[in-house]
């Protein structure tokens, strides 16, 4: 699943790019990254453009303001589609869901859009379709999240992989949204 030049002119005009990894090449295969620099009190509302390639195993993928992996920190309600199965999940985590494969070569590729102000608990959308190969894509999720501290700014965030690597082909870029649209 190739999405080519992401940032077209319909994107640049509501979102500034303000990190592209590029496409993993093989010696830069990771269990997570760092973005920081950031001020989510100014930038409001940040979006992420992930593909994640499976490296080893079974893996979910996930974005954590500030590097938080507070226990019972953040909240989810899930719609997944998975093979022909349809189900729905309530529940708490340490980190905000970004993806998920399931087999080494396999790819997730979804967005997260969320809320960044300090002062309410910062809201995400994340959708995603999860572990494709050739013609098979094998799971897809809406996941409605949220990050329960109301009083620290984002000025970072850690992306990374639970129990695996970011294959090569992992690319993740964030864009801030444009205050004057």
């Amino acid at each position: 699943m190739d999405y080519g030049n992401i940032v077209s002119s319909a994107i640049s005009s509501v979102y500034n790019v303000i990190y592209d990894s590029g496409e993993f090449a093989a010696a830069s295969t990771a269990s997570s990254i760092s973005i920081a620099g950031l001020n989510g009190d100014t930038d409001i509302e940040y979006m992420f453009i992930n593909r994640f390639v499976d490296l080893n195993t079974t893996g979910g993928y996930y974005i954590r303001p500030n590097n938080d992996s507070t226990a019972g920190n953040y909240g989810f309600q899930y719609i997944d589609g998975t093979g022909a199965s349809a189900t729905a999940l309530r529940a708490t985590a340490n980190v905000l869901t970004a993806g998920y494969t399931n087999v080494n070569g396999n790819i997730s590729l979804g967005t997260t859009n969320i809320y960044a102000k300090t002062g309410r608990v910062r809201t995400a959308l994340t959708k995603f379709s999860g572990d494709c190969l050739a013609t098979s894509v094998n799971q897809i999720q809406v996941c409605g999240q949220m990050w329960a501290d109301t009083t620290n700014n984002i000025t970072s965030f850690t992306v990374g992989a639970v129990n695996d690597l970011m294959g090569v082909g992992t690319r993740i870029v964030l864009l801030r949204k444009l205050s004057t649209v």
